[in-house]
């Protein structure tokens, strides 16, 4: 992800050391430019070098679900900062024949799907086939009859022959072992292991990933039961969205929070990382929001109706809507909006008789997440859904600057004077500017934030202590 340079300073001879403390000095960096992304942890350490994920040297997954409705969009995707697309989707019938009707199955034959496999290729990506199904009772057939089981996987393997597919996303949703499907669990968790080695065998270097919920990992009951489900697929894909309904049922709420609650971001992965590796985690993200009805507009007001809404009508609907008061919510860290639906005459169109609250992602709260993944050292991310994001570009330049654009740093590693050059590059990257921060690792402090580096500069000056070992890194932003 990051380089992060190490120099020392000489100190002259017969020089000593001056007092020091825990802050730079004033002045540290005077002038000029930076770039390197900001490295996984907080740490002094250099990173180890990552995984490149696609043709464009993308360094961390970026798994980005293409539902068949916005397959007409394909052509406005950005597949330079993507490293899966998995077109979404096929079903399967209880006695794993598949359901020859609805827009995924017409999506499947379409030209549009053609072009889109081509264009992931050409940028190095993979496309995976999602595979669902009708709910609790058909997956408890398909994992659990002997049959059933060998029917889907080998029509399964055979979809994706059939279309040049890189691999199978399967999206099975539903409850846990009961008194009804007792099986349901280690069913799941047997067929996922059978269609991992159908695959692998039929189509050597194919991906097998699984999607699973937030809070799969917090127990061993549910239908995932991660621990024993990781050594059975490539990667899984943790649903990380839709909390608000757990989190605070009745009330309006953010969708997916970093932090608080019963469910969030933070506590998924650190609970998924003691049960599975964290080269099999993805997070996913929602590229959507909720418009609720509410009682008021004070925060987290109680809700009688939630409607999904899309990023880009999210952005149409904070224009259109009358006095609209913005917020950010601190504990989930994610951007909200209120104002007052009248009964008639909506400048919206919605004409509620309400107040409504809208609560969402947008890149700066989307950028937090990405950067929880990087310090975490999980997989990547996942995207829910392409399409969403309507065409606006500020959606694709947040995930190049997390996760594309690597940049570099040359430093003489010993430097004679206090005052030195760093020179830095994004390569081909059109980089706005850059965050640049210092670590002094010889007083173990940092890592100080230093003024931010416009894109168009080639190295910043910084300044340092003799005797002293100094550490930067940095992250550009397109």
């Amino acid at each position: 992800m990051a380089v992060v340079l190490l120099l020392s300073i000489a100190t002259p001879a017969g020089a000593t050391r001056p007092s020091q403390s825990s802050e730079p000095p004033v002045g540290f960096v005077t002038s000029a430019a930076g770039t390197r992304q900001l490295p996984a942890v907080s740490s002094p350490d250099t990173p180890t070098p990552q995984t490149s994920y696609n043709a464009r040297g993308l360094q961390k997954e970026v798994f980005a679900f293409a539902p068949h409705w916005a397959l007409n969009q394909e052509s406005s995707w950005d597949y330079n900062v993507m490293s899966t697309i998995a077109y979404f989707a096929i079903t399967l019938n209880y006695d794993g024949t598949w359901y020859t009707q609805g827009g995924g199955w017409q999506g499947y034959y379409s030209s549009d799907l053609v072009d889109m496999i081509s264009r992931a290729h050409a940028a190095g990506d993979r496309v995976q086939l999602v595979i669902t199904t009708g709910g609790t009772a058909s997956i408890n057939d398909i994992v659990t009859v002997p049959s059933v089981s060998q029917t889907a996987i080998g029509n399964i393997v055979g979809a994706v022959a059939n279309r040049g597919f890189d691999g199978v996303n399967i999206d099975f949703e539903g409850s846990g072992p009961s008194a009804t499907y007792p099986n349901i669990q280690t069913g799941l968790t047997s067929f996922m292991g059978q269609l991992t080695a159908a695959m692998h065998q039929q189509r050597p270097g194919s991906q097998v990933t699984i999607d699973t919920y937030s809070g799969a990992a917090s127990w061993d009951d549910g239908l995932f039961r991660i621990d024993t489900l990781a050594p059975n697929v490539d990667a899984m894909f943790i649903m990380a969205y839709d909390m608000s309904f757990s989190n605070m049922s009745g009330h309006a709420g953010p969708n997916a929070p970093i932090n608080g609650w019963t469910y969030n971001d933070t506590l998924a992965i650190n609970q998924y990382l003691t049960k599975a590796p964290a080269s099999k985690i993805i997070l996913g993200v929602p590229w959507y929001g909720y418009l609720f009805t509410t009682s008021s507009n004070a925060t987290y007001a109680a809700a009688s109706r939630a409607q999904a809404v899309s990023y880009h009508n999210g952005n149409v609907e904070l224009t259109c809507g009358n006095k609209v008061s913005y917020g950010w919510d601190a504990q989930s860290q994610t951007p909200w909006a209120a104002w007052y639906s009248p009964r008639s005459n909506d400048p919206c169109g919605d004409n509620l008789g309400s107040w409504v609250e809208l609560w969402y992602d947008n890149p700066q709260s989307l950028g937090i997440k990405y950067g929880l993944v990087n310090a975490k050292g999980i997989r990547g991310m996942g995207v829910w859904a392409l399409g969403y994001d309507g065409g606006l570009p500020e959606m694709w330049s947040t995930l190049n600057t997390y996760f594309s654009c690597p940049a570099s740093a040359t430093v003489d590693a010993t430097q004679a004077t206090t005052e030195f050059s760093v020179s830095l590059s994004a390569g081909t990257c059109n980089v706005s500017y850059y965050d640049v921060q210092e670590y002094d690792v010889t007083n173990n402090a940092g890592w100080f934030t230093l003024p931010q580096v416009k894109g168009s500069a080639t190295g910043f000056v910084a300044q340092g202590y003799p005797g002293n070992s100094y550490q930067f890194r940095a992250r550009s932003h397109s």
